[in-house]
């Protein structure tokens, strides 16, 4: 074991499994929540149009995208953002 690097890689079975393990959740869903919150960033810090947010951070389906936004933070985007246009802007406010 003298040159570690030079052996060849795990399987990724055992990749995804060691993933899991330390983050408590798959490769594909950590991937999604990701891209979920730059979308949610975008979404707040600019005005593109929803579509134009979905397809920047890789959802090329408007409505998967929808359905997925609404599942990960229980409101639509388009809703999520008029919510936080009147949200945390003045005194006093989070």
């Amino acid at each position: 074991r003298q040159f570690p690097f030079l052996e060849p890689p795990p399987p990724p079975r055992q990749l995804r499994g060691a993933f899991r393990g330390i983050l408590g959740t798959s490769v594909t869903a950590f991937v999604r929540l990701q891209r979920l919150a730059a979308a949610r960033r975008l979404l707040e810090t600019t005005s593109d149009s929803v579509s134009d947010v979905a397809q920047a951070c890789g959802f090329y389906d408007h409505s998967h995208f929808a359905n997925a936004f609404r599942r990960a933070y229980g409101r639509s985007p388009g809703a999520w953002r008029a919510g936080r246009r009147g949200a945390g802007r003045g005194p006093g406010t989070r």
